[in-house]
């Protein structure tokens, strides 16, 4: 059985500095290294934006907390990580793919 908890749960985007600022904090980043997602009616609240990246597009040769997903623990990871792993959507190999196409 799942748990949550309501303080895991995203605020609503941040429109001011001081909110940003506070949001930062909230993830545990500098203000400087805190950006939300696009404000376009979709944002996930104040969660912050994490480049996204498949497990397999890491190293395997690192040593880490969670080798199956590669990643370690306090990694940042995407509002839908479940969609990058490794049986998942990988964003590297999409243009790839792409010209592979025929048309």
């Amino acid at each position: 059985m799942a748990y949550y908890h309501i303080e895991w749960k995203p605020k609503p985007y941040p429109c001011t500095k001081a909110e940003r600022e506070a949001a930062a904090k909230r993830y545990n980043l500098l203000p400087s290294d805190y950006k939300p997602f696009e404000n376009d009616g979709l944002a996930p609240g104040d969660y912050f934006y994490v480049e996204p990246y498949n497990a397999v597009s890491r190293s395997p040769w690192e040593p880490y907390d969670f080798p199956r997903e590669r990643r370690d623990f306090n990694d940042p990871q995407q509002f839908n990580a479940q969609m990058y792993l490794a049986s998942g959507y990988n964003p590297a190999k999409l243009n790839e793919i792409l010209k592979e196409q025929p048309l």
